[in-house]
């Protein structure tokens, strides 16, 4: 399988030892973690869900899968209790795009990552999961300290492109700022939803999912094939070839 096509492979191939824990944020009924349990069958994975009627979903849909720890909150940037309105589909619930669609609200319990893993002992996430319909952003600002620490080591994020698409998180915000907590883009999947279809009230926004990972990871890896090339360039004398500038 080449490079682009499992997020999964992808991430597994930069680090250093297996998988051994997985954060699945926004897990809804249980769609990734069955595929997290096939591709990574010795880790931990944890499944976080604020939505109570679906994550009573989850647990039915998660109770043959080994190695699955279910929590019945979700994450931001700092501890909360916020209103959040059912939509039609549970995957659409979203604390960004809140929009009543007629069907009730309830509250949701949110915790931040930083705290969650400080209580509960934990070190090292391998990599996090958040598709929480437009909040990533906020999830991934309540883990910083775990980021800038080197405590994480992969990050696969639904992204938009569209600034007014409140249902995805912006592809540059996101960019900007895990930039500045050590992570570099690696790769879109999903590429069939990047697709804009204008509507005068409900336009399709184009969506899609990026992974990131640790710079030091990505350095370990090509690094050395880069120095390869580079010395290559230069012996050739190509115009090409100049002294790399290190990545921040």
């Amino acid at each position: 399988m080449t490079r682009g096509e499992s997020p999964w492979i992808d991430a597994a191939d930069i680090m250093l030892h297996d998988v051994k824990l997985v954060f699945d944020i926004g897990a809804n009924t249980g769609q990734t973690a069955k595929q997290l349990s096939l591709s990574f069958p010795g880790a931990e994975i944890y499944c976080f869900e604020p939505v109570i009627s679906t994550f009573e979903s989850l647990k039915i849909e998660a109770a043959a899968l080994e190695r699955v720890k279910l929590f019945p909150f979700g994450f931001s940037e700092k501890k909360s209790s916020q209103t959040i309105f059912r939509q039609i589909d549970t995957r659409w619930n979203s604390l960004s795009k809140n929009e009543d669609a007629g069907l009730g609200s309830m509250q949701v319990s949110l915790e931040t990552i930083d705290e969650f893993c400080a209580e509960n002992n934990v070190r090292q996430v391998d990599i996090i999961k958040t598709d929480t319909e437009g909040h990533d952003l906020s999830v991934l600002r309540g883990a910083s300290k775990m980021l800038t620490q080197g405590n994480v080591s992969a990050i696969y994020i639904e992204v938009g492109f569209y600034r007014e698409d409140a249902g995805h998180t912006e592809f540059c915000d996101v960019l900007e700022y895990l930039k500045g907590v050590g992570f570099q883009f690696f790769g879109l999947y999903d590429q069939d939803s990047i697709v804009f279809i204008a509507h005068p009230v409900q336009p399709r926004f184009p969506w899609s999912n990026a992974l990131f990972l640790r710079n030091d990871l990505v350095a370990q890896k090509y690094e050395a094939q880069y120095a390869r090339w580079l010395a290559g360039m230069l012996e050739t004398k190509s115009p090409f070839a100049r002294t790399p500038k290190a990545i921040p």
